[in-house]
């Protein structure tokens, strides 16, 4: 009776540790999904570049830059991101979203890395107006 004893305890704790490594697991995999942001941010064509207003979801209020035709601007909810950050590329880093503009031919090209539910975005936008758009790709144009 006292070898059986034993192997119950024995059996008993090898099943918590099983389902504290099976918990453990399934939490680390919660926290590598993508989930999405809440944003919502304008962009206007400019005769200078771009212009962002953040609305909803962001640190900063808004961001202007300069943007030819081919080029590329990493943009988080902390604001512009380097193109060769390591940051931009570890999309597990401190931000909650990461989208990538780039200037088309036809106009503007939106990658969403991170936090949105589309992966592009492309439209035209003629100098001087605005579209808007949220983790969920939804637009609105002015």
């Amino acid at each position: 009776m006292r070898f059986y004893h034993n192997n119950g305890k024995l059996i008993a704790g090898l099943l918590v540790l099983f389902l504290f490594t099976i918990s453990c697991s399934v939490k680390a995999q919660l926290k590598e999904m993508n989930p999405l942001s809440k944003i919502k941010i304008e962009i206007q064509n400019t005769k200078k570049g771009v212009t962002l207003k953040a609305m909803e979801g962001c640190a900063w209020s808004v961001l202007g830059f300069n943007l030819t035709e081919g080029q590329s601007q990493n943009i988080d909810n902390f604001g512009m991101v380097g193109q060769n950050d390591p940051l931009a590329v570890n999309t597990s880093s401190h931000s909650d979203f990461l989208i990538t503009i780039t200037k088309t031919r036809e106009g503007f090209r939106l990658d969403g890395i991170k936090g949105t539910s589309w992966v592009a975005l492309t439209f035209r936008l003629a100098v001087g107006k605005k579209l808007t758009f949220d983790d969920t790709g939804v637009w609105k144009e002015d």
